[in-house]
């Protein structure tokens, strides 16, 4: 599975004059088929490429349930307002530019 790794400039929301300096998480691991990690490297590794030896197949044991927050993080109350306010925002922004632009570019 690919990670991406490093630093980025993005663009400010419509109405926003400055883009914002971010980065990606760059997380990536192997796991076993029992849920060892295998190989792993992290955004403090740098850029990099991990690699591991697997069996591939079926792992004969049941496997433990994953968390109900496992993929998506408990974040603060702020960040979660700003999210659901940006998910409009971006809403409108798609069926006003994006959209008309990748049907013209596609002509579908």
């Amino acid at each position: 599975m690919a990670s991406h790794a490093g630093h980025f400039e993005g663009q400010s929301w419509p109405g926003e004059p400055t883009p914002f300096p971010s980065e990606y998480l760059g997380e990536t691991q192997i796991l076993s088929g029992h849920v060892e990690v295998l190989a792993r490297m992290s955004r403090a590794d740098g850029e990099g490429i991990v690699t591991a030896d697997i069996l591939p197949g079926q792992t004969p044991q049941a496997l433990p349930s994953i968390p109900n927050r496992f993929w998506i993080p408990e974040m603060p109350k702020e960040i979660d307002r700003a999210w659901a306010l940006s998910i409009q925002t971006g809403r409108e922004y798609y069926l006003s530019t994006t959209l008309p632009y990748l049907k013209r570019r596609f002509k579908s």
